[in-house]
């Protein structure tokens, strides 16, 4: 458990997140950046790049950007000289973030903890997989629905966990590369590896999704993409053999417990109306109970034919494949 690479990974996040930013806006330089992004905010702004609030003149431009690019300085924090002001500072991730919210997740904080010497206490997943499941509008089929369907049909939810690790791999953003960290980390944790039904499925899908991310900033047109892409994909190959290997013995530093994810990973839209088909898929599964006792408090009803679990489990399966294009698309058009 003794990897030591805290310091590389310090000078890798700021780098790849100004990468991000200059890919981004499709700037010719720096300088771009560091016209506008470092202003003061005011009330009623709206951004647009190279417009709103006014670029600074070339002469009295700071060169905050090239901390982060050329130094891999970190930007998280309180210590950038506001511009008009000597005696105030402020935080420049902070702020960019306010403008462009789609960079936050480019510095890696969600990651970052599981790329250190050890793996993280599981709060950590428990703490972040909510979050990322919110932030890209999904929800998680946990593990009553998920035995219910497989019950009623075992071929469909092979094809829907095919196609959510397919989204969250081929995206090749962090916050999917997250989702799929605290996901393997929970799921060995609650299965070690040495257990029948040990997660592998997860870690291999993590593994793929580190080096699809890396693959990515080639194929997206980062700057030095292999200088910043090969030591990440290292460290986090690593992070992921860790989580694999050491995964289990993590402890919640509060006795708290998180989801009791299923054996298979498969991703909704976060929509109400699949809500329906999903619990009537756990009333027929091995956990049915649950919902036998909330049907006795609100009238739920419990019992459903064959027919109509068939329906939902129809339902659940097409919603899954929404689930891959429309991450695979988001990722994309952060890059048009």
């Amino acid at each position: 458990m003794g990897r030591q690479h805290s310091s590389e990974h310090d000078l890798l996040c700021p780098r790849l997140w100004s990468r991000f930013l200059k890919r981004h806006f499709k700037c010719a330089d720096l300088d771009d950046l560091n016209a506008q992004l470092p202003l003061r905010i005011e009330d009623g702004e709206k951004f647009c790049f190279g417009i709103e609030p006014i670029p600074l003149p070339e002469r009295v431009r700071p060169r905050l950007f090239e901390r982060a690019y050329e130094l891999g300085r970190n930007p998280d924090g309180n210590y950038v000289l506001e511009l008009d002001d000597e005696n105030s500072r402020f935080n420049l991730f902070t702020r960019v973030s306010q403008r462009v919210p789609c960079s936050e997740p480019w510095l890696l904080k969600d990651l970052r903890p599981y790329m250190l010497d050890e793996v993280p206490a599981i709060d950590w997943s428990f703490f972040i997989l909510p979050r990322l499941l919110a932030a890209l509008d999904v929800m998680l089929v946990h593990a009553g629905p998920l035995d219910g369907w497989e019950k009623v049909d075992p071929d469909g939810v092979s094809q829907a966990e095919q196609v959510s690790f397919e989204g969250l791999v081929e995206a090749a953003v962090p916050q999917c590369l997250a989702l799929l960290f605290s996901v393997a980390h929970i799921a060995t944790w609650y299965q070690p590896p040495r257990h029948p039904e040990a997660p592998s499925n997860f870690i291999r899908a993590a593994y793929d999704a580190v080096d699809q991310f890396s693959a990515s900033l080639y194929r997206r047109g980062f700057d030095d993409a292999t200088l910043i892409g090969e030591p990440l994909c290292r460290l986090l190959r690593s992070a992921v053999a860790d989580i694999h290997l050491w995964g289990a013995r993590t402890m919640p530093s509060e006795g708290k417990l998180g989801p009791m994810l299923g054996r298979r990973l498969i991703l909704l839209p976060n929509s109400d109306s699949l809500r329906v088909p999903l619990q009537q898929l756990h009333s027929h599964g091995t956990y049915g109970f649950e919902m036998f006792f909330a049907s006795a408090r609100d009238d739920r009803r419990f019992n459903f034919t064959h027919d109509e679990l068939e329906s939902a489990a129809r339902e659940l399966l097409e919603a899954s494949s929404r689930v891959r294009d429309r991450l695979i698309s988001q990722a994309e058009a952060l890059f048009i």
